[in-house]
């Protein structure tokens, strides 16, 4: 999915950036851990489908991707301009996979009887 690589690949620019510049790469605090999954989840809700947001909650790497957006705002990331940007990002993603599933799906012209 679209939102799982693009947070991926940001909390990796995020903690190498740390690294290059203290050493070393800034670790969430507990209380952090614990309020990402549902502070994330405000976050996402009306910049992304629902649809989309209960397929992100229900997988197993919920908590972690959670844990990346809440690291990405704690190291100064403007979430408020970031995820929308993302949006739309990923709603390319959305538009292009449904139009090749789409016309994957359609059924082909009957192929016209040989003129003979």
């Amino acid at each position: 999915m679209a939102y799982r690589l693009v947070l991926t690949i940001n909390d990796a620019i995020r903690r190498a950036t740390q690294k290059r510049i203290t050493g070393r790469e800034e670790e969430l605090g507990e209380d952090a851990v614990r309020m990402a999954p549902g502070w994330s989840a405000d976050q996402l809700r009306g910049v992304i489908g629902g649809d989309i947001l209960a397929v992100l909650m229900e997988g197993a790497d919920w908590p972690q991707l959670a844990r990346r957006l809440v690291g990405l705002q704690q190291a100064g990331v403007d979430v408020g301009v970031f995820l929308p940007r993302m949006g739309r990002l990923t709603a390319g993603v959305h538009q292009a996979v449904a139009a090749v599933t789409t016309a994957a799906a359609a059924p082909s012209p009957a192929a016209a009887p040989a003129a003979g």
